[in-house]
């Protein structure tokens, strides 16, 4: 009960300023969303993995508000995130969050594939979550994939379908724009001296249909999920 008050604290304080300040971004058109519709967002009741590219380090601020304000009032539409252990996780700046995320050491399989098992329990259950499965901002990648307008992600490590071999619903969400709002760098930036975020740019975020990949053969399913994504960001 004392942890479930703790919750509910965090999603009446860091939920509600974060969904508020997410709603003045759309209403100003900094925010622009398409194929936004509630009902994606809890499936059938079920909870859904949310898969993004990830431009920019502003990508994983804004999805964890796209249920604003249904999860005030219903903590199923929380959306828990994959966050990188060593770069945010375990900073001490980073408490508020730590109680919607899931640590993520990257660069170690074994601590990778224990936290692909946690996500697999957790859809179990039925909660939402986010997984950036480029493992890292596009523009630090080496292997590329391009749609046919020149669009790119980084290729998803091969591990990612373990995830969804039990037929996991994944809802594919395409972001732009980010990167102009936080420039990227080569080095994460140090609390405090983030940059200040370049509000008057826009983000795109493009939404899609949720789906199963039940029947997907094992050894086709990261790259479906890289051909929804790209997709998605062409517009089709």
């Amino acid at each position: 009960m004392r942890e479930k008050c703790k919750f509910l604290f965090l999603v009446w304080t860091v939920g509600l300023v974060g969904g508020l300040l997410f709603t003045i971004l759309r209403i100003t058109g900094r925010v622009e969303i398409s194929g936004y519709e509630k009902r994606k967002l809890r499936p059938g009741g079920e909870g859904v993995v949310l898969i993004s590219n990830h431009p920019s380090l502003w990508d994983p601020a804004l999805l964890p508000f796209l249920p604003f304000p249904w999860y005030l009032f219903n903590l199923k539409y929380v959306f828990f995130s994959v966050a990188d252990k060593e770069n945010y996780y375990d900073k001490w700046w980073f408490f508020p969050f730590r109680e919607f995320c899931l640590p993520i050491a990257r660069g170690n399989p074994r601590e990778e594939l224990r936290a692909l098992e946690k996500m697999r329990d957790n859809s179990a259950r039925g909660i939402n979550q986010i997984l950036f499965a480029e493992s890292g901002r596009t523009f630090r990648g080496e292997d590329f994939k391009f749609s046919p307008s020149g669009r790119k992600i980084r290729r998803f490590k091969k591990g990612f379908r373990r995830l969804f071999l039990d037929g996991i619903l994944i809802l594919p969400v395409w972001t732009e724009g980010g990167e102009e709002v936080l420039p990227n760098k080569l080095a994460f930036p140090r609390f405090p001296h983030f940059s200040f975020p370049r509000l008057w740019k826009k983000t795109i975020i493009k939404i899609g249909e949720p789906i199963s990949l039940a029947g997907i053969p094992k050894d086709k399913i990261v790259e479906a999920i890289e051909d929804i994504i790209l997709q998605l960001g062409d517009g089709s």
